[in-house]
């Protein structure tokens, strides 16, 4: 009887614990948002209704009218340097703190480091936008050999 009171101690114990670091991380996490909330507190949604393509329709035109209006959710902080995005339409995209270039015509989120170059573009007469990246150059060279399908991929170069 013993032996079976001391199993359930120890699994009680390790519940217990198990319990308290999922809560801390969660409560981490928690934080981190809370932080990221108050320097992006200008929050403004775009509707998307057209994305732009390589080819010409057969209209001519080099927008496809989307089905679904979609939006893209834009959290900026006090001064609209910066940005990140909260959500939008694209599915493949990647969680980082966008620049914003917001020129007459079009809205220009981007991020560049020496591995990846990315953001939107968002043309607000035409409410058409698309997410853009590139990958280094020399990072692309390396992993081309490895990974073939990479060689479509757009590329930069740090000049």
């Amino acid at each position: 009887m013993k032996r079976f009171t001391f199993i359930k101690l120890m699994l009680a114990v390790v519940m217990l614990f198990t319990a308290s670091l999922t809560c801390d991380a969660q409560g981490f996490r928690l934080s981190q948002r809370m932080h990221l909330k108050n320097i992006y507190t200008n929050v403004d949604s775009i509707v998307l209704e057209a994305i732009p393509t390589v080819a010409p329709t057969s209209d001519g035109d080099y927008l496809i009218q989307l089905p679904h209006k979609s939006k893209l959710v834009i959290a900026y902080n006090a001064d609209k340097t910066k940005a990140i995005v909260l959500r939008s339409g694209f599915v493949y995209m990647r969680h980082y703190e966008y620049n914003v270039k917001d020129e007459g015509v079009r809205l220009i989120l981007w991020y560049k480091d020496e591995h990846v170059y990315c953001g939107y573009i968002y043309d607000k007469k035409s409410k058409a936008g698309n997410y853009f990246e590139a990958m280094n150059q020399d990072e692309k060279d390396k992993l081309t050999k490895r990974l073939p399908f990479l060689r479509r991929i757009p590329t930069f170069t740090n000049d």
